[in-house]
């Protein structure tokens, strides 16, 4: 969504008038209080397929094209209203126009966030753990791990 209808609340401190608290409430326009606060349109790059639960380390792969579409309709959050209808085609333009990938989330966000850089720089790549063993002390080798 772009652009979130509707007002919010803001409560402002509590008064003491005649003995008795007063609050009064203050509901407010946003998009209409503060200039530049909506966006008329916006891009997507990539789609994240969070998986429920959260692991000790995060993990993301990338979807191929071919069952990228199939991932999005099995995890589209919007239920069909009229499922005899032909169905939406948002999830078959996002399949084909954005990198979709399945992830797994950890505990700490700031593991979100390097999830969200790997997306962006697409470095979706495994990376395979090596140990460098010190047989020689002139020459290291590497030792698949």
């Amino acid at each position: 969504m772009l652009q979130m209808p509707g007002e919010v609340q803001r409560l402002p401190a509590p008064q003491l008038k005649a003995g008795s608290i007063e609050q009064t409430s203050i509901w407010l326009d946003l998009a209409s209080d503060v200039l530049g606060c909506t966006q008329n349109h916006a891009f997507c790059d990539a789609i994240a397929i969070v998986s429920p639960g959260r692991r000790p380390l995060p993990a993301m792969r990338q979807i191929n094209r071919s069952s990228a579409l199939l991932a999005l309709r099995q995890a589209w959050p919007i239920v069909e209203l009229h499922p005899q209808r032909r169905p939406s085609q948002i999830p078959q333009k996002l399949a084909g126009q954005c990198r979709c990938f399945e992830t797994q989330m950890s505990r700490r966000p700031e593991d979100f966030l390097k999830l969200l850089d790997q997306m962006r720089y697409a470095q979706t790549r495994t990376i395979t753990p090596q140990v460098q063993v010190m047989a020689d002390s002139k020459r290291p080798r590497q030792v698949p791990a």
